[in-house]
Order: structure tokens, then C-alpha cells, then sequence
């Protein structure tokens, strides 16, 4: 009765199992390498998430870089990602702005490993606000003195390009009443106007000047403004903004 193996044996299992191990290998690390990825996008979906929470309950934008404002009642923990990295937040005016990021497995920024998740949409208005000086309905006929000029104030949700701030066709009005409250948008020689950046995403034009104000009047609440091209106001990532039209509403 045979009861041991020999030498010879021992080393051909040893050779198998050396092999199949080898050729198992790449397999398994491509799929722990997929499980970091999964775990990065679903710790960053939640970030997102928190960050939209936070922004909704407080009105404003979220610029904490360190996630540490979203402690307690909007997250329970900041995570950190599968390489052993803290997860990077951008603002909304930043030129990677509103977004959530792992910088992946070679831990560098900007490289094509890095996952990215945005917490806004594509840039869009989100308000369109009209200061109606002597509540005529009309564009201002007064001289050019704020505040007696009247103003409109354009939000967007995320930091927009301002090359076309002063085009005179970036924005097309649609108007229930008359011409006149869209006529700096298409025609220059109708009213005079400035257009100024609050900051990147806040822009305000200031109007005065109308030949048109025994023209008709034009109806907040249910007038809209909209991009005229989509490409006209890019974010900073040069992405063009959704385009939709905002109803137009006192301020």
C-alpha cells in the first residue's frame, strides 16, 4: 500500500496550483478594482445627495470643502474612498464646480482615473427677476441713475461664462404685452442697458432710456426669458446650458 507521495509529486501539485493561481490572478484584481469603483460612485452619490439636501434646507450654495458641515443632519460620516483618500468637493464656482470626487487609484487630481459626481444638473436659470422701479410695467424712461433705473436679475444654478454678458441676443424674452421689455435683447437702439456679474452666477442688467413706455405692458408671472442659444452661455468646463425658459417674476 503507496503511503506518501513522492518528491516528484509534491512538485508537480505545487506547479498546478503555482499556474492556476497565476492565471486567476489578473481576474481577481480586475474584479476588487471594480468593487472600489462601485463603492467610490456609491459613497459619492450619497455626498451628492447630502450636499443637495443641505443646499435645499439652507438656501444657499455648498462650499465647505471638507464635507464637515454635512456631519450630522445630512450624513452620519465623510468617507473616505476605496485607496484610502479624503473625497475632494468643488463649489459651484469653481471651473470643476458643483461636484464630488475621488481621485482614484493613482491618488492624483486631474488624471483620467479620477470618478467625478455632479450635485447640479447642467447649468440652467434657475430665477429671472424683474425690479420694476414705478411698477408701470414698462422699461424705465428715466435717466441712467440706480436705483431709478429698473433691473433684471438672472440666477443660474452653477457658475456661467460671462464672454456674452453684454450681447445684446444672448437672452430671447417671450412676452405676453408688448415689445418694449424685450427690446434690449434684440434691437440696441431701443433701450439702453448695462449688464454687470455679481459673481459668476448672479448677472444684472440695469434698463433705461425706453422710447416704447406708451407702449403696452409686459406680464410678470407669466412672461419667460430664455438662453437664445444654448451655446452662448457655457459653464467654466465650457459645457453649454440647458435650454428652458424661466417665467419672469418681481423682485
Amino acid at each position: 500500500m503507496r503511503k506518501a507521495f513522492s518528491l516528484v509529486e509534491l512538485l508537480i501539485v505545487v506547479t498546478i496550483i503555482s499556474v492556476l493561481t497565476g492565471a486567476a490572478l489578473p481576474f481577481v484584481s480586475e474584479y476588487l478594482e471594480d468593487a472600489r469603483n462601485a463603492k467610490a460612485k456609491n459613497d459619492l452619490d450619497e455626498l451628492a445627495r447630502a450636499i443637495t439636501a443641505f443646499e435645499t434646507v439652507n438656501g444657499t450654495d455648498y462650499s465647505d470643502t471638507s464635507g464637515n458641515a454635512l456631519i450630522g443632519r445630512y450624513i452620519q460620516r465623510i468617507p473616505i474612498d476605496p485607496w484610502g483618500v479624503p473625497y475632494s468637493f468643488a463649489s459651484a464656482n469653481e471651473s470643476n464646480g458643483a461636484t464630488v470626487y475621488s481621485h482614484g487609484p493613482d491618488h492624483l487630481p486631474g488624471t483620467n482615473d479620477d470618478i467625478v459626481q455632479s450635485y447640479k444638473g447642467k447649468l440652467a436659470i434657475v430665477s429671472a427677476k424683474w425690479f420694476d422701479v414705478n411698477g408701470d410695467g414698462r422699461i424705465s424712461s428715466s435717466t441712467q441713475a440706480f436705483p431709478s433705473t429698473d433691473t433684471l436679475t438672472i440666477r443660474f444654478n452653477r457658475a456661467a461664462s460671462t464672454t456674452n454678458l453684454t450681447s445684446t441676443t444672448v437672452f430671447t424674452i417671450t412676452s405676453a404685452g408688448s415689445k418694449d421689455f424685450a427690446h434690449f435683447f434684440t434691437n440696441t437702439a431701443a433701450t439702453t442697458a448695462s449688464g454687470t456679474a455679481v459673481d459668476n452666477k448672479t448677472w444684472v442688467y440695469e434698463f433705461w432710456n425706453s422710447p416704447d413706455v406708451s407702449t403696452g405692458e409686459f406680464a410678470l408671472g407669466s412672461d419667460t426669458i430664455e438662453v437664445t442659444n444654448s451655446t452662448d452661455i457655457p459653464d467654466l468646463n465650457g459645457t453649454p446650458m440647458v435650454k428652458s425658459p424661466v417665467i419672469l417674476l418681481a423682485k
